[in-house]
């Protein structure tokens, strides 16, 4: 198998990986009827990216991108709608939902109905998945801040975060060989906030309510 088709299979495997890394997040989130410090954004931009990114994977034929983010958006799905239901600010997660649903319906509107040569779409569409994917690989260090001023890093998962990691270095390679730099360009920060938000949690590990309300 030649080295495109090996580092395709990567791909899939390591995002599906990533993508099965909420899991682990949503459980607790089941288990006591709260979604506590989740963060929500990550996951509804995560949906956001899945649909759009699939969209571009189809008008480039590109079998990585569609397998990838088919599956993307089925496990976002699941993610934002457990989320919303056990969320207790749903005021504000229901009106980053109802905004993100208007991003989608206009870039829709957009892409079909006032561009319509193909070659267009597909720059302008690869430009608009690079800005996307980019905001949902560094959403996670918005408590960048929060965790160095509290010395705890309990919104943070290390799993999520490795899982980061891997998955942006393989898209990287992914994006070098087929010359994609809408692939490209978005992968490298995704590497740096994986780290960046494993660092944290090796320098400020997640507290227990006690310890917290202790510093608090």
């Amino acid at each position: 198998m030649e080295v495109l088709g090996i580092l395709s299979w990567i791909c899939i495997a390591t995002t599906i990986g990533f993508f099965c890394s909420g899991i682990p997040v949503f459980i607790p989130i089941i288990k006591n009827g709260s979604t506590g410090n989740t963060q929500f954004l990550p996951f509804l931009l995560g949906l956001m990216n899945g649909i759009a990114c699939l969209w571009y994977g189809v008008l480039k034929a590109d079998f990585t991108m569609i397998v990838v983010n088919t599956t993307g958006v089925v496990f976002h799905i699941f993610y934002v709608t457990i989320y919303l239901f056990y969320t207790k600010e749903k005021e504000s997660t229901n009106q980053k939902s109802l905004l993100g649903c208007a991003f989608l319906v206009g870039i829709y509107v957009y892409f079909n109905h006032v561009i319509t040569e193909r070659s267009v779409v597909e720059n302008q569409l690869g430009l608009t998945t690079c800005l996307m994917v980019l905001a949902t690989n560094i959403s996670p260090l918005a408590e960048l801040g929060n965790a160095i001023r509290k010395r705890n890093s309990e919104s943070f998962s290390a799993f999520m975060a490795g899982a980061m990691f891997v998955t942006s270095l393989a898209w990287t390679l992914y994006g070098l060989l087929i010359e994609d730099i809408y692939v490209q360009i978005p992968s490298v920060p995704g590497m740096v906030s994986g780290i960046t938000q494993l660092a944290l949690l090796g320098i400020f590990p997640s507290r227990g309510p006690e310890k917290r309300a202790k510093a608090d």
